[in-house]
């Protein structure tokens, strides 16, 4: 604790993202910059967009939580590729919703596609029912991920593979996972233990309630991030459009304020002993807990016939 952690910052994106990244390499890298910031910002502002308006009594607090909390900034002074991520989670949501439940399936197969860890989204959908849905997700994820194996051969998936062996990305704070976090503490074992645990019980429970899409996705999507070997806190926006359904109490609010608090503060605060250590690491990791908490206690039990909410109250 309190040293210095260096890690070799590789390129763990699936095959599946090769072609549209080997487009934009033709750019010069200040060009590159600027087309990924600009069209990032369009795509968070579209899919905030589409959310207000298929969901026209959204709280105010839950549209501006969408633009300022962290892992909008992440991503966006991060270059990553999360606001599409975020789009295809907005997307199925809305495809669902509206009885579409093939393209549905298409934002949730290529979301999978480029996020693997997400495979909890389709599993527990068909656990809980949603069969057609999922074997449709999952069909769209091995056609995407096949079609790098046209284009590159088998040693691209070796060399994906063996990225992923050595990843150490664990020692970062922001890595809000139950392995990495338990792994900063020195207990790299116990933490795959509770979150094989946590996943095993999430998916026995999505099995036996039930619940509706909104309730499966939400569940789902927080065990990506909490049970996955590897889940930077800006995944939280995958869940977002969900956790944004229903009308925030003053729990829901509160880990929605954990999740605006900047990335430079537990990056910070891990730092110094292992006790601030826990209390950085665990700014994040308590918010997702919480919004999971959420889901599982907004009535696993109701029928699928409660899909749209009651009218939400304003902020």
């Amino acid at each position: 604790m309190g040293k210095e952690r260096v890690v070799v910052d590789l390129n763990l994106n699936p095959p599946c993202v090769l072609p549209f990244l080997q487009a934009l390499s033709h750019l010069s890298p200040e060009k590159w910059n600027i087309i990924w910031t600009v069209g990032s910002f369009l795509l968070l502002l579209g899919t905030v967009a589409l959310l207000m308006w298929h969901r026209p009594h959204m709280q105010k607090r839950q549209i501006l939580w969408l633009f300022l909390a962290a892992p909008v900034f992440d991503t966006l002074l991060g270059i990553q590729l999360y606001f599409a991520l975020f789009l295809l989670a907005a997307l199925a949501s809305v495809f669902f919703e509206k009885g579409r439940e093939m393209a549905a399936a298409l934002a949730i197969g290529l979301l999978v596609a480029i996020k693997p860890t997400t495979a909890f989204w389709p599993l527990f959908l068909y656990l809980a029912g949603h069969r057609k849905l999922a074997l449709r997700s999952f069909a769209v994820t091995l056609v995407a991920s096949a079609a790098p194996l046209l284009l590159y051969g088998p040693s691209v998936y070796r060399e994906w593979i063996a990225a992923l062996a050595s990843d150490q990305h664990w020692v970062f704070a922001t890595d809000i996972a139950i392995p990495a976090f338990f792994a900063r503490l020195g207990l790299h074992p116990l933490g795959f233990v509770l979150a094989l645990i946590l996943a095993a019980l999430l998916a026995w429970t999505v099995s036996k309630t039930k619940p509706d899409f909104t309730t499966i996705s939400g569940v789902a999507l927080c065990a990506t991030i909490l049970c996955a070997p590897l889940a930077w806190s800006a995944y939280s926006l995958l869940v977002a459009p969900f956790f944004v359904y229903r009308r925030w109490n003053a729990t829901s609010t509160c880990a929605a304020a954990l999740l605006m608090v900047p990335s430079a503060v537990p990056m910070i605060m891990s730092t110094e002993g292992q006790l601030r250590e826990i209390l950085g690491s665990g700014i994040y990791l308590a918010a997702i807990s919480i919004v999971l908490m959420s889901f599982a206690s907004s009535d696993l039990s109701k029928s699928r016939a409660a899909e749209v909410p009651a009218k939400l109250m304003s902020f």
